[in-house]
């Protein structure tokens, strides 16, 4: 028995030093892909489960770990914030201090992965993969980034997206899919009866064939033809399915109605004490965030000018559909975190066909350009459009397993780019397009689906962002130059993470790396226990979160 402690002490040591080793994750530099101290909430409303940033006790600073800031960011100010938001439907004040801490993710990490694939193939980490590496101001500590500028390239991080050597860094089909961050899953829906929420997934026409069954939605094809192609002669055949971006309460964008005269009789709103103000010059009523139902109801109730209360009902509705952003409820406490519009989105959905030989359509804009992905089933084809021209971007064949049994569709507008896929094989080459002009457009209505002349059902739909890299406000400049071995490293939660942007020398030498993490392993979750009259909190696997790192 000695002898066998002895050579297993050996092994795991061996191990250790040049195999695998586990590291935890202790703060949210790299949320939503890899979490840190977390409390881990359950929305009351649609009951999705989801972490806001917490920081950790003091004693669980043991043994190794991976740190991408331990006072910065999502740190101590997050505890004195015990209500938040659900990121999904927007429930306003969850409670957050009768939830406990739930402990990072753990890595498992393969040490040395990159100087081997350096040795033998000739080429150190690839751009896009997430490394683990000692920081190159304290090398007593592991980070956790990913690897975003390469040896010798001249790094510019412009409106979120990363270029280097002055082109626009793009990531594969399956990058997109490893770094997404949700903004909303329409297979949780909230069941409560608050007046200021609506779905945000609704019907354009008021005849529309389809109709929603639970999270998913169903159509039936009509009786009239459905035109060819959605650029047709007969535009109005497609029946569609439009996202708006609504939210429940508060933001921080304005909204604006026509307004030819204050009703008399009332007094005009004061700006310091209500969302509302008037300008008589330019005939406009504007309001500051989201108008809730009580103050609409309590502005409609004061006159019975027919104008006013058209445009104050007006206002409220448009007022509620506010602009994507980066802002993440995970680190909602962080004061000093700048929300920027984003226009890089990806639609994920279950489609099942059932009969018909018309069209089912995908279409989503960033802000310039409107883009269309058509799957004909009648002449077993798809098509990508854009802006109403006929001719086509891309043609492929019709998936075949479109016709057999349900298939997942994505469709993304990432770094300037079409990808198509169809079950995450792509349909067809992805289309890239630059962009034109200086304009940073505000996306509230991005995304739609339609059909005609099918049976279909949709179901598991999801919208998603990509990664938005903030700029470095401590830096004159958001242009880096990397030296020979050297490599440039962000983090996912690009807010809250002290990474290459803020270090003294942008470029991690290469020496500093430690290895690439493969999985997440024995992550836990707080559960409770009764002994005796008292209830104790311990942590227990959670064998649902073990995953591949992508």
């Amino acid at each position: 028995m000695v002898e066998w402690l002895i050579l297993l002490a050996l092994a795991v040591v061996l191990f250790r030093g040049f195999a695998l080793e586990g590291y935890m994750v202790s703060t949210g530099s790299m949320a939503p892909c890899l979490l840190g101290y977390h409390r881990r909430v359950t929305c009351p409303a649609c009951r999705l489960e989801f972490a806001r940033g917490t920081t950790a006790p003091d004693d669980a600073f043991q043994g190794p770990e991976v740190r991408g800031q331990s006072s910065v960011g999502i740190a101590s100010a997050t505890d004195a914030h015990h209500r938040m938001t659900c990121p999904n439907c927007g429930k306003t004040g969850l409670r957050l201090d009768t939830l406990s801490r739930t402990e990072g993710d753990q890595l498992l990490v393969h040490k040395h992965s990159f100087a081997w694939r350096e040795r033998l193939r000739g080429r150190g980490p690839r751009r896009w993969e997430v490394a683990v590496f000692r920081s190159p101001e304290d090398s007593t500590t592991p980070y956790v980034k990913r690897v975003v500028g390469l040896p010798g390239e001249q790094i510019e991080l412009i409106d979120g997206d990363v270029y280097a050597d002055g082109k626009l860094a793009r990531k594969s089909l399956k990058t997109q899919l490893g770094l997404r961050v949700p903004i909303t899953l329409h297979d949780f829906q909230p069941d409560d009866d608050d007046p200021d929420w609506r779905a945000r997934w609704s019907t354009v026409d008021r005849d529309s064939a389809w109709h929603s069954d639970g999270s998913r939605f169903v159509l039936s094809a009509r009786s009239r033809a459905p035109s060819q192609a959605i650029n047709s002669s007969a535009p109005g055949s497609i029946d569609w399915i439009e996202y708006r971006h609504w939210i429940r309460a508060g933001g921080e964008h304005r909204t604006s109605v026509e307004l030819a005269a204050w009703p008399e009789g009332i007094e005009p709103p004061n700006p310091l004490l209500s969302p509302l103000e008037y300008d008589p010059g330019q005939r406009r009523l504007t309001c500051f965030g989201a108008l809730t139902y009580q103050a609409w109801s309590r502005w409609d109730e004061l006159t019975n000018d027919d104008e006013f209360r058209r445009a104050i009902r007006q206002l409220y509705v448009r007022s509620h559909v506010a602009p994507l952003t980066n802002a993440a409820e995970y680190n909602r406490s962080h004061v000093e975190e700048q929300a920027y519009p984003i226009r890089d989105l990806m639609l994920e959905l279950e489609l099942e066909w059932k009969a018909g030989t018309g069209a089912f359509v995908l279409e989503m804009t960033d802000g310039v350009h409107v883009f269309y992905a058509e799957f004909d089933f009648g002449n077993d084809q798809v098509r990508i459009t854009a802006d109403g021209i006929d001719e086509p971007l891309r043609v492929a064949p019709l998936p075949p397993q479109l016709r057999e049994l349900p298939v997942t569709l994505v469709m993304s507008t990432f770094d300037r780019q079409i990808l198509l896929a169809c079950d995450q094989a792509l349909v067809c080459e992805p289309f890239r397009f630059e962009e034109i002009g200086d304009s940073k457009p505000v996306l509230r209505r991005p995304v739609s689906f339609g059909g005609a002349g099918v049976d279909v059902i949709v179901d598991h739909i999801g919208l998603y962002r990509d990664v938005y890299y903030t700029p470095a406000r401590d830096r004159p400049t958001q242009r880096f130059e990397l030296g020979s071995g050297e490599y440039f490293m962000l983090g996912d939660n690009s807010a809250v993470s002290v990474d290459s942007r803020h270090w003294k020398r942008p470029g991690l030498p290469s020496d500093l790396l430690i290895g690439r993490p493969l999985v997440v392993h024995l992550p836990s979750r707080p559960a409770s226990i009764r002994v005796g009259n008292r209830v104790r909190t311990i942590r227990v696997p959670d064998f649902s979160r073990i995953r591949y790192i992508r």
